[in-house]
């Protein structure tokens, strides 16, 4: 079972405040206009381990949807998430879950990245065939860790899943932080700063610290010895790092999580969802 808010919030072209950026991005983004109006609502996925997940469903204001949609990764589910990979489906007739990963936004457990994303994403496919409203197939999109967590569904793809559309999602994160035979410290200590501090503060802040970043990073790393230098910037925020530079024999601490086999890395597209 999932527990739904009962408070939805309607939106779509009908609806005269906040067209504008809508309709802008997707006229750049080439998109048919929009069909339909809209609502958001707050649901609540359990995971076999018993906590739940925090996902907004959007599901479009018409009796006959076009597909449904499963999006799942660690950046909130406000703008511009929620109209890149939901609005903008939700408005052209396409039920959309928008879904905060464990740990982050709401969602129960502890945030480990790629550890859990192959187990959450398959329960969350199973929260999904028990909808209503689902419409028997699904898409997955997004990019980076949103990427990511369609490779990791694709470990064991559910029957019902019909495309992928994965857009800069590395496959393999071991390739990713230990590929050169060193330690990709600059990028994966900025992106560990910037994710275990980004429910802190507004959007304004967060903006202003992603900018600040590279600085406080380069900082950081001129420091030795490197988990204590981290751990200087980081704090207790992101214990998932200091395991990354530990694991110089590159196993990922979660197993096989890390990496999608080789098998999946050439995708295969059916028909629409």
């Amino acid at each position: 079972m999932s527990a739904t808010s009962p408070r939805s919030e309607q939106r779509g072209p009908s609806r005269r405040a906040g067209r504008a950026v809508p309709g802008a991005v997707g006229a750049l983004l080439r998109l048919p206009r929009a069909t339909t109006r809209y609502t958001v609502s707050r649901v609540h996925v359990p995971m076999r381990d018993g906590i739940h997940l925090v996902a907004d469903h959007y599901a479009p204001a018409t009796s006959e949807p076009v597909g449904t949609l499963l999006v799942r990764g660690p950046y909130g589910r406000g703008f511009p998430f929620s109209l890149v990979f939901a609005g903008l489906y939700a408005a052209r007739g396409y039920h959309v879950v928008l879904q905060s990963v464990r740990g982050t936004f709401g969602s129960a457990g502890e945030f480990e990245p790629m550890a859990n994303e192959a187990a959450d994403g398959a329960d969350t496919v199973e929260w999904l065939r028990r909808q209503p409203w689902f419409t028997g197939r699904f898409g997955t999109v997004g990019l980076s860790y949103l990427g990511f967590t369609q490779w990791a569904l694709l470990h064991d793809p559910p029957p019902e899943l019909a495309a992928a559309v994965i857009t800069v999602g590395p496959h393999d994160f071991r390739a990713s932080v230990w590929g050169t035979g060193s330690f990709a410290v600059n990028d994966f200590l900025g992106w560990s700063y910037l994710v275990s501090r980004q429910e802190e503060s507004g959007p304004l802040r967060g903006a202003i610290r992603q900018l600040r970043a590279p600085r406080k990073v380069k900082r950081a790393i001129s420091g030795m010895p490197m988990n204590s230098a981290a751990r200087t910037l980081l704090g207790e925020g992101a214990p998932w790092f200091e395991s990354w530079v530990q694991n110089a024999d590159h196993d990922h601490p979660s197993g096989n999580h890390g990496v999608i086999p080789p098998r999946w890395t050439a995708l295969r597209f059916r028909s629409c969802c």
